[in-house]
């Protein structure tokens, strides 16, 4: 280098060198002082090997200065440069003992972990060391690497080392170590690394692009192809190529093409289409036809996106075509079910879970009186009654939120008042997750069909009247014979007191059997049916069967067996009878020349009580069984039946709660069994108390105003009445009635419900005005009546069927008596 060469060529240069010529002058200066002081001793003395010495020593001392003067000027200059190099580096330096202390280290190497060289010089912290690194240890040239430093504002640092051990002569050694900031370069290399990573994501991502297209190109749910804006198709899947009916050869050959498979009423369209994709690159999906390889017009929809464009301007697009053949189908079968539903004759309407009206029908609105507007988004119990025939609905809601479906009659009102019966269906629409969505509730006005069913059942009840009639007659003959020959002989011995009673006794007992027959023909043809209630089966199968004798011939044998557990249910009685006698009555036909009818009841374990009608008469064919409830079909010639006697039946059953069970074969017979369900927990039936002519030996203290229109009714009611001490006042009508008690309050008034001009029930309100403890017994010799319905049955009001025997109209009057002592 420049600065380490000497200022003249005279300068030795070397510590060799200067010793050469220190041992030359040496060796020359002892050689001629030597020789000079052995001539000098001779002449002048000793004294000269001192000055000899002196003088070497000065001599010697100047050569060693001269000589010696380029050494430690070369050694300043090397000192200079080294420092220079040090601390000018573009590397930072440090210098570390084998301790680990800091030795030195330039500006750079300092700067860079934001330290000068005297914050660290001396400090053993290594605060430039890498973690995990020991430069104290490391040998020459074996740490090179990129690592992570702690700056003094504590953010890091990556910069590169460079370390090695140096080896003194003296044995010491020392770790000399170069540090190069490679931030930058790490910040490159992350840069390039996060470009690789880009890359090799983007290159995926085409991977995935092209194995989707790929995908799509293959599917076979949507037709894809790719065409361009000149009408060439230059590839298409599968899917595609079946629905124009084309091959994959035939797409190669050039065969396929837009023009080709489009009809000319849609070339205006395809032309916006085209317009469309060279402005905004997509299609918007539209709806066109293709014409397949054979000449069929498929409805399809096509949208399209943008792929590329050469330079002549032809752009190349992704065409995807969905067909649409089986969605048009779906859609005019929708269509036609819609007209359906709005055409239907009954009412119809859908709402969500939460019973809000969104679609009804116009045969709902007609029905309910609102109109679509007035419905919609409505609650469908503010339009749907809970009143199930008259009665309280509460089954209909507790069917619904148990989530089953309803079915039912249910009496309902107008937007204008006016009521009318309607059946209704209720039932949920549940998702795929088993979850209710919606409900659908289908309503039909059937007042005129109840009111031709009441009929068909009152027609039904006089068919078997028909039946009944001449056996009910003769019966009714018989009675009135005893009545007539008992009277007559009872007159002829009027001195035999015993005998007079005897007949007496008959003449009783045939009236009340009499009365029987009377009330059991009446009740069964009732027009309107009782509200059902609680029902001893055993008593009505009991009564219906008596009726049958007069029914049967006698080449028919009744069996019954009633079960022990007096069987209860809820149903009503009169129209068991008729389910009875409808079935006994198949029965007789069954058995043209003789047989037995057996008549059973019984409970079974599942808590249902079991009515059976059995007979051992010509039984069905499996064909005929299937259609014995349709109604209007019978196997009776024309004329003699009407088709109508089992579905009745079957109505019967089934509004009762219960289910009907046939067995029958060919040659063995028929056995209906009805299962009705068991109300075993209720209260035992009320049966008729029958008074006994105990009560009439007590005295009653009444004033009692009897007003009855028949002569002979009203003098048996009052003889009987002042018998048991009772004071009467007897009255023809209610006019007579009003004067009478205007003067004489009554505490009791017996009074028919059917008088002339007036009724029983007007005259009692009427009384009542003025004497509001009258207490009132009602007679009548009807079973039902309008104007009964109006009359509310309490303690003070009750009510006496005719014909009745004279403890009962006594008892009636002691209870009256009784319920007015009470109040």
């Amino acid at each position: 280098m420049r600065f380490l060469k000497p200022s003249n060529s005279l300068l030795v240069k070397g510590p060799a060198k200067v010793l050469g010529c220190y041992l030359l002058f040496s060796i020359i200066w002892i050689v001629t002082t030597d020789l000079l002081s052995e001539y000098l001793a001779q002449q002048h003395g000793t004294y000269l090997q001192t000055v000899k010495g002196i003088i070497y020593v000065c001599l010697s001392g100047g050569i060693l200065c001269w000589l010696t003067r380029s050494l430690v000027a070369e050694t300043g200059r090397l000192e200079e440069t080294v420092a220079e190099i040090f601390d000018q580096s573009k590397f930072g330096v440090f210098i570390l003992d084998d301790a680990g202390r800091i030795l030195d280290c330039n500006e750079r190497c300092a700067a860079m972990l934001g330290y000068k060289p005297a914050e660290i010089i001396g400090s053993m912290e290594p605060r430039f060391i890498p973690e995990n690194k020991n430069l104290t240890t490391a040998q020459n040239g074996d740490e090179d690497s990129v690592n992570r430093y702690l700056h003094k504002d504590g953010h890091y640092v990556s910069a590169r080392v460079a370390a090695s051990r140096a080896h003194l002569s003296s044995g010491e050694t020392f770790v000399v170590g170069l540090v190069h900031n490679a931030t930058d370069e790490v910040n490159a290399h992350r840069v390039i690394q996060q470009q690789e990573n880009e890359i090799t994501a983007m290159s995926v991502a085409v991977r995935r692009s092209e194995a989707r297209s790929k995908l799509l190109m293959e599917t076979d749910l949507v037709g894809v192809f790719v065409a361009t804006t000149d009408g060439h198709v230059a590839d298409g899947n599968d899917y595609f190529l079946n629905m124009l009916g084309h091959t994959r050869q035939e797409l190669k050959d050039g065969k396929v093409s837009w023009s080709s498979s489009t009809a000319k009423e849609y070339e205006a369209i395809d032309l916006n289409a085209a317009d469309e994709l060279r402005t905004t690159h997509r299609v918007t999906p539209y709806e066109k036809e293709f014409i397949t390889k054979y000449g069929e017009r498929i409805p399809v929809l096509i949208s399209a996106n943008y792929l590329s464009e050469n330079p002549s301007g032809v752009i190349e697009a992704l065409v995807s075509v969905i067909d649409l053949r089986d969605i048009k189908r779906a859609e005019a079968e929708l269509a036609r079910l819609a007209l359906a539903v709005e055409s239907a004759y009954e009412g119809i309407a859908v709402t969500d879970a939460d019973f809000k009206i969104f679609y009804c029908n116009p045969a709902f609105e007609s029905l309910t009186g609102y109109t679509r507007a007035e419905l919609l988004d409505r609650n469908l119990t503010e339009v749907l009654q809970d009143g199930e025939e008259g009665n309280s609905g509460k089954a209909l809601w507790k069917t619904i939120d148990s989530g089953g479906t309803w079915r039912g009659r249910i009496l309902q009102q107008k937007k204008n008042g006016s009521e009318y019966l309607e059946d209704v269906t209720v039932t949920p629409v549940r998702d795929r997750n088993g979850e209710i969505t919606n409900y659908l509730t289908i309503r039909k006005d059937i007042s005129r069909e109840y009111a031709l069913e009441q009929q068909l059942i009152q027609a039904q009840k006089m068919e078997a009247v028909g039946h009944l009639s001449g056996g009910i007659a003769h019966d009714l003959n018989n009675v009135l014979q005893v009545v007539h020959s008992s009277a007559e002989l009872a007159r002829r011995r009027t001195t035999e007191p015993d005998y007079v009673v005897k007949k007496l006794t008959d003449v009783l007992n045939a009236s009340e059997r009499g009365a029987a027959i009377i009330a059991q023909l009446l009740a069964f043809t009732r027009k309107n049916s009782e509200t059902p209630k609680l029902t001893n089966l055993n008593e009505v199968a009991s009564d219906t069967v008596r009726l049958l004798h007069r029914l049967l011939p006698a080449h028919i044998e009744v069996q019954t067996e009633f079960s022990p557990e007096f069987p209860r249910i809820h149903a009503d009685s009169v129209q068991l009878s008729q389910v009875i006698l409808n079935l006994c009555v198949n029965a007789r036909d069954a058995m043209p020349d003789g047989g037995v009818l057996r008549v059973r009841t019984s409970t079974e374990e599942d808590a249902t009580v079991r009515l059976s009608v059995e007979d051992n008469g010509t039984g069905m064919e499996e064909r005929v069984k299937q259609k014995i409830f349709e109604p209007f079909f019978t196997t009776k010639p024309a004329g003699k039946g009407t088709g109508l006697g089992l579905s009745t039946v079957l109505e019967i059953v089934q509004r009762a709660g219960g289910k009907v069970s046939v067995e029958s074969e060919m040659g063995k017979g028929t056995r209906f069994d009805l299962f009705f369900p068991r109300a075993g927990d209720d209260p035992e039936i009320e049966r008729a108390d029958h008074p006994q002519d105990r009560g009439s030996a007590l005295h009653i203290q009444a004033r009692v105003l009897v007003c009855e229109d028949d002569g002979s009714v009203r003098a048996a009611i009052c003889e009987c009445l002042e018998d048991v001490g009772c004071t009467v006042i007897a009255c023809a009508n209610a006019a007579e009635a009003r004067a009478v008690a205007s003067q004489q309050l009554p505490s009791i008034l017996v009074t028919d419900v059917m008088l002339p001009g007036d009724s029983g029930v007007q005259l009692t309100k009427e009384l009542r005005i003025t004497n509001e403890k009258l207490k009132v017994l009602l007679i009548t010799g009807h079973t039902e009546s309008e104007i009964l319905k109006t009359v509310v049955s309490d303690a003070s009001t009750m009510f006496l069927q005719k014909p009745f025997s004279a403890a009962s109209l006594v008892e009636k009057i002691r209870e009256l008596q009784r319920s007015s002592a009470i109040s």
